[in-house]
């Protein structure tokens, strides 16, 4: 039974989600003062220049949010069916062929277990993705000085002596000549 309440609860929240992302899309595409001149494909050039300029811990701690207000929205769908009784109602239901709770107190607590079940995972899910995070940005920062590097090498004519490159700088040449090819 606690694999149907979970169930139930992930497409509750995943409906959340689905609305909540919509209305986030229409929010970015509103009517912004002093944009009325601009072309359809200026305004979205504007959302996506919006998009791709921040960090990605902020990025990360805006997702973060969003799925910790979805957690929110389902303890207080728990609450709210508590307090309507919904619980004991589902306790009269019986199945010959299932083993159902028989107290709404029962399935009280079951929902409650799920939902720190996926509150625990996503804490979890979110700490590695910051662990992630932080490593991709490090990582982005030396091939900016790389990068940096490199065209300062070019600019001097001395990008041919490969021999004389530090190995993060080596190791970029490569990785942008893979990805270039």
């Amino acid at each position: 039974m606690e694999a149907v309440s979970t169930i139930g609860m992930i497409f509750l929240a995943m409906a959340f989600e689905h609305v909540s992302h919509h209305l986030r899309h229409r929010a970015e595409h509103a009517f912004v003062y002093g944009q009325a001149m601009l072309t359809d494909e200026e305004k979205e050039c504007h959302v996506e220049r919006g998009s791709f300029g921040k960090p990605l811990r902020l990025i990360l701690l805006s997702r973060a949010a969003g799925e910790f207000m979805v957690l929110g929205f389902l303890a207080f769908t728990i609450w709210t069916c508590n307090q309507q009784n919904l619980f004991t109602e589902l306790a009269k239901i019986t199945a010959s062929d299932m083993s159902l709770p028989t107290a709404g107190d029962d399935y009280l607590h079951m929902m409650e277990e799920v939902h720190m079940q996926l509150f625990v995972a996503m804490i979890l899910y979110f700490a590695l993705a910051l662990k992630m995070t932080i490593g991709a940005d490090e990582r982005i920062k030396e091939f900016e000085q790389s990068r940096v590097a490199w065209i300062e090498q070019i600019t001097q004519k001395t990008d041919k002596n490969h021999d004389t490159d530090p190995p993060s700088l080596r190791e970029f040449k490569t990785w942008r000549g893979i990805f270039l090819d």
